[in-house]
C-alpha cells in the first residue's frame, strides 16, 4: 500500500484497469515497537478492530484521467472488512478505501488482520478530471469516508490484544 497520507489526493489510472480478483498477497505491516507510539495511532482511528477482507474492487472514481500509463500514482480501493472483535468505533461492516502502486501487494479476501481505520476526505478525481476541475476545486466534492493510511493500518490480527490493552479495554 502506499506510505503517505498525501497520495490519497494524487490518484491516478486511465483506461481499463484488470479486475481485482488475484491481486498479490499482502505483506501485513511491521508492528510497532513502541507502545507510546502504537498507542497515539490507535488513538487517532475512527475504527480498530479484528476482522476479515470479505470483498475488494477497483474504486476508477478516486483516481483521474492521465497517469495510468505512467505507473506514477497508485491505484484506488475499495475493501469491504467484517469486523468479529471491535475494540474501538461502532460500525462492525465497513467499506474503506486504499491506494496501491501498480504491481504492489494488496490486502487479499480472506485475510483476517487488525485494521486501524480512519475517517477521510477521499477526492472523485475522475470526475474532477471529467468536468475540467482542479485538485483545489475538485475538493468541494470531497467525500467523507473510512479510508487506510499506510500499511500500519494492516496487522496481524495477534496484535488484537495489545491494541486492546493500549486502549484500555479489558479481555472478554
Amino acid at each position: 500500500m502506499v506510505k503517505p497520507l498525501a497520495w490519497l489526493l494524487l490518484l491516478s489510472s486511465a483506461g481499463c484497469l484488470p479486475p481485482v480478483t488475484s491481486p498479490t498477497p499482502y505483506a501485513l505491516g511491521t508492528p510497532p515497537v513502541n507502545d507510546e507510539r502504537f498507542a497515539v495511532h490507535l488513538d487517532s482511528a475512527a475504527l480498530v478492530g479484528v476482522g476479515t477482507l470479505v470483498k475488494v474492487w477497483h474504486a476508477e472514481q478516486y483516481e483521474p484521467l492521465g497517469f495510468y500509463e505512467s505507473k506514477k500514482a497508485p491505484q484506488a480501493y475499495i475493501g469491504r472488512i467484517v469486523f468479529d472483535r471491535l475494540l474501538k468505533g461502532t460500525s462492525r461492516r465497513v467499506e474503506v478505501a486504499y491506494f496501491a502502486m501498480q504491481g504492489n501487494a494488496l490486502p487479499v479476501v480472506g485475510q483476517v488482520a487488525l485494521w486501524i481505520v480512519h475517517w477521510r476526505d477521499v477526492l472523485p478525481l475522475r470526475a474532477c478530471s471529467n468536468i475540467g476541475l482542479g485538485e483545489h476545486a475538485c475538493r468541494a466534492l470531497k467525500e467523507h469516508r473510512f479510508a487506510l493510511d499506510t500499511d500500519e493500518d494492516v496487522l496481524p490480527w495477534e496484535m488484537g490484544e495489545r491494541a486492546a490493552r493500549l486502549l484500555g479495554i479489558s479481555n472478554e
